[in-house]
């Protein structure tokens, strides 16, 4: 049997749709059909009722619908009328054979709740599911590459392609070398910027494998350095003309580069050299070579007419580890017949090993006499 609390539950949801229907019905509208049960025919004498009831009250007429009371009423009504209907019957059972089946509507009503809760519970249960199934790299993977996909349009996009750039290739993958890295990244970034974009991910990788110990990042570090230095060619960090050189930074500078005509002027010439390349030992040697060319050249300072030359005289120095320093030493006789003016020694410096070359001016005067020489040093 439908208990009352049940009745007076479904009935209380209903409470709305009862005030639209008699807010819109008048008179016969509001009539029951041919087929209605008799407790759907005392519903409907009941709101024709209160319909009626609208239009006499105060000439509002039917658009003023019930009031709270009259609602109230009628629900008392059918809730009285219903629970005498339901005590008559077999206590088996929940409404006769000739009235509606009120138990069977509300458990299909439950049902279908039910259902539909149970639907969404299930729908929520496969994403659960489906997203425990993706792995944490799987999906750090997949997010990798939509910003890696980010990044690369926005630096097509861009006339200062390389911060975004640089970001997206630290975000490639592993496996990619310097290579693929090149052709993906040719048209966007310069050749510079490739080297700089393929040394600072190869450091992110050596850092990530280094486990956070400082030798291993400072290796790294120092490691990641040369090899951008190389990238940028062999440069002449010092060049001076000397009487003596003991070692790397260690040399006496011949004052105000200057030199007496008419006699012979021997000179050392001093050049540090730096961001040179390694190759590995040839013929079976351990460790590291660099192979180095020094040339100089002489011109007046005036015209620029080439006044003397040495040819390039090669060097190569092999050891265990790489060198952070280099120095290279020339002994020349400069010759006596250069007339009395002031002059421009080029020196030049290839690298043999990285291909790569550097110059520098270093200045040189030629004076008549000591007097000379005593009166432009004291200016």
């Amino acid at each position: 049997m439908l208990s009352r609390s049940k009745l007076v539950v479904s009935l209380a949801g209903s409470a709305a749709v009862l005030v639209a229907l008699a807010g819109c019905s008048s008179g016969p509208s509001a009539t029951a059909g041919p087929d209605a049960g008799p407790d759907e025919d005392a519903v409907n004498v009941g709101l024709n009722a209160l319909s009626e009831n609208g239009d006499d009250g105060d000439g509002a007429g039917a658009g003023s619908g019930l009031s709270q009371a009259d609602i109230d009423a009628e629900l008392r009504a059918q809730i009285a009328a219903m629970e005498a209907s339901l005590a008559g019957g077999d206590a088996g059972t929940s409404a006769t054979a000739d009235s509606p089946d009120l138990g069977v509507g509300l458990s299909q009503m439950a049902a279908g709740d039910a259902s539909a809760g149970n639907e969404t519970t299930q729908d929520d249960s496969a994403d659960s599911q489906a997203e425990a199934s993706v792995s944490p790299e799987q999906q750090l993977a997949e997010l990798t590459a939509d910003l890696g996909s980010a990044l690369r349009a926005k630096a097509e996009a861009s006339q200062q392609p390389f911060a975004d750039a640089l970001l997206a290739v630290l975000l490639s993958p592993a496996d990619i070398d310097d290579a693929a890295l090149a052709a993906a990244w040719g048209e966007v970034l310069s050749p510079s910027e490739l080297e700089t974009a393929a040394a600072m991910r190869g450091l992110l990788a050596d850092l990530r494998t280094g486990g956070g110990d400082a030798r291993a990042a400072s290796q790294a570090l120092r490691r990641i350095a040369d090899e951008l230095d190389t990238a940028l060619g062999v440069r002449i960090a010092t060049a001076e003309l000397c009487s003596e050189v003991l070692g790397f930074g260690q040399y006496a500078k011949i004052p105000g580069g200057l030199f007496l005509a008419g006699q012979p002027n021997p000179v050392l010439v001093y050049a540090e050299v730096e961001r040179f390349a390694h190759e590995a030992a040839s013929e079976g040697g351990v460790g590291h070579s660099v192979r180095l060319s020094k040339e100089l050249r002489l011109y007046h300072a005036a015209d620029g007419r080439l006044a003397w030359r040495q040819p390039a005289q090669r060097v190569r120095e092999t050891s265990r580890n790489f060198r952070r320093d280099f120095y290279l030493v020339t002994r020349v006789d400069l010759p006596r017949t250069l007339t009395v003016g002031s002059y421009e020694l080029r020196v030049t410096i290839r690298d043999e090993v990285g291909g790569t070359m550097d110059e520098i001016n270093v200045p040189l005067g030629v004076v008549a006499d000591r007097s000379a020489m005593t009166s432009a040093l004291d200016r």
